[in-house]
């Protein structure tokens, strides 16, 4: 897949609120140091924005993608691969 279906991809919603499939936010924090920032930026927003609204509100969870490497970009990775696991784990919504 390249860079540009990618974005594509990531700007309509890589994940259904509803009931994001596991692998696919696994991915999206994989996603998180991509290469490319667009791509980090849009995995960001798709975890944000998709996954679980209410982590905007964490501390360390919104952090600067811009710079793909470091110590905070560490944490905030580490951050949302603990916090991709609570996602998983929560109960479907009821119908």
């Amino acid at each position: 897949e390249g860079v540009a279906d990618l974005v594509l991809r990531l700007l309509r919603g890589a994940i259904d609120p509803a009931a994001p499939d596991p692998t696919e936010l696994d991915r999206l924090v994989e996603q998180l140091s991509h290469p490319s920032v667009a791509v980090r930026e849009l995995a960001l927003w798709n975890l944000i924005n998709f996954a679980d609204p209410a982590a905007a509100r964490v501390p360390g969870l919104t952090a600067d993608v811009g710079m793909g490497s470091g110590p905070a970009h560490a944490r905030l990775v580490t951050g949302w691969r603990a916090r991709v696991e609570e996602v998983k784990r929560r109960p479907p919504p009821k119908k």
